[in-house]
């Protein structure tokens, strides 16, 4: 048996592995200018697929479920850097949000149903941002977005009202150019917490 499992890294391409093959990673022909990736079961069919950021566009990779990938229509998504995926506005489809860093902005876009993504909605974000994560802050069963912003040396979080639309926002100082995030629950308290990682301090 074989089955489409983790994600790999090398420069402007995407690697796959074949979990009990033990296979390499192979590249996938017209990858280029990768410049982030996620997984993500997109077209619900409970299989992982790839959320892949390129220069100037997203699109999604389709999973068959024996390894083999299938590339969608890409939308146009203007000097992007990162990508993160996640149920946003509810209706039980992983969506993706978007960092525009050199434009200072977070673009939404929401799932069509079909393993595709809209254009999106854009939000302003500032202070040269350089790390998201989708994480339900608030436990009120919608996934809330984190974003590090390096200029600013603080965490940007934006609470979802369940629909997609985020009316309350806060701020988090946590010093000089953060540039990492990750969601965890460090404490065990029943309350997500978030690991930031700095350039040049220890994580906080």
């Amino acid at each position: 048996m074989s089955k489409f499992t983790g994600q790999g890294s090398r420069p402007n391409s995407i690697l796959f592995w074949v979990l009990l093959l033990v296979a390499p990673g192979r590249s996938l022909a017209g990858e280029s200018d990768l410049v982030h990736f996620t997984l993500a079961d997109m077209d619900g069919d409970r299989d992982r697929d790839v959320v892949v950021a390129r220069d100037g566009t997203i699109s999604v990779l389709l999973n068959s479920g024996n390894a083999s990938l299938m590339a969608t229509a890409p939308i146009s998504a203007t000097q992007v850097s990162r990508v993160a995926a996640g149920d946003i506005n509810g209706d039980g489809l992983p969506d993706v949000a978007s960092l525009q860093q050199n434009l200072g902005t977070l673009v939404v876009h929401l799932n069509s149903g079909n393993g595709q993504i809209a254009s999106g909605t854009s939000f302003v974000v500032g202070g040269d941002p350089s790390a998201i994560a989708l994480i339900d802050l608030d436990r009120d069963r919608d996934l809330d977005i984190a974003v590090t912003r390096r200029a600013a040396g603080d965490v940007f979080l934006w609470f979802n009202d369940g629909t997609s639309l985020f009316p309350l926002s806060a701020t988090v100082t946590v010093g000089a150019t953060p540039h990492l995030l990750l969601p965890s629950d460090i404490d065990r308290d029943g309350f997500p917490d978030l690991v930031v990682f700095h350039d040049t301090q220890p994580p906080r």
